[in-house]
């Protein structure tokens, strides 16, 4: 799995490499930005990379020991009062400028058509969980959350991987009913 995100700020996009264990840095071009040897510590199958333009941090998701890392947009690790708990296989990584919050796909195993654990998870940028009172229901392999960041009617549209299709949601996790249905896709 592989993913990026763009910095406003810096005008960078920062991309994963979860089996060389890496963020690699470009400009709006696709040349390579150095940020030098000791950025991005700490990394373990990094899968998801999100951009939290409130704060000017990046979250990292790394697959390989279960936890998210925090960066300042030059690398350099932040630290959190929270821990992030409760990942079970973290995947994307998504920051909404609505609620200001991380939202987090978790997903692993099944075969083709199902997958295990299915779940995501809600933190402040912090760190600290938030109840999603509607739960998320109906998650198969869900490999990415988007929002459509309007202030009003937050709609966050989540990929399900191994049931090929595109779930959504109201801010509280509730399921939310579009007239489309995001039809023909496999493993969106």
């Amino acid at each position: 799995s592989s993913d990026l995100t763009f910095d406003p700020v810096n005008r960078y996009f920062y991309v994963n490499e979860p089996t060389r264990n890496l963020i690699a840095v470009f400009d709006e071009n696709g040349s390579s930005v150095s940020l030098g040897a000791a950025a991005f510590p700490n990394l373990n199958q990094p899968f998801g990379i999100g951009w939290d333009s409130a704060n000017g941090l990046l979250y990292v998701t790394n697959f390989g020991n279960l936890t998210i890392t925090v960066y300042d947009q030059l690398g350099n690790q932040v630290s959190t009062t929270g821990s992030f708990s409760g990942l079970i296989a973290p995947d994307d990584v998504s920051w909404d400028p609505v609620t200001g919050n991380l939202y987090v796909t978790n997903a692993s195993g099944g075969s083709f058509g199902t997958c295990q654990n299915s779940q995501i998870n809600v933190f402040t940028p912090d760190g600290s969980p938030v109840t999603a009172s509607g739960g998320f229901p109906n998650l198969n392999g869900p490999d990415d959350i988007q929002s459509n960041g309007s202030a009003v009617g937050t709609i966050y549209y989540v990929a399900n991987i191994c049931g090929g299709s595109v779930t959504t949601y109201d801010a509280n996790g509730d399921p939310v009913t579009l007239s489309g249905s995001f039809s023909g896709l496999s493993q969106p």
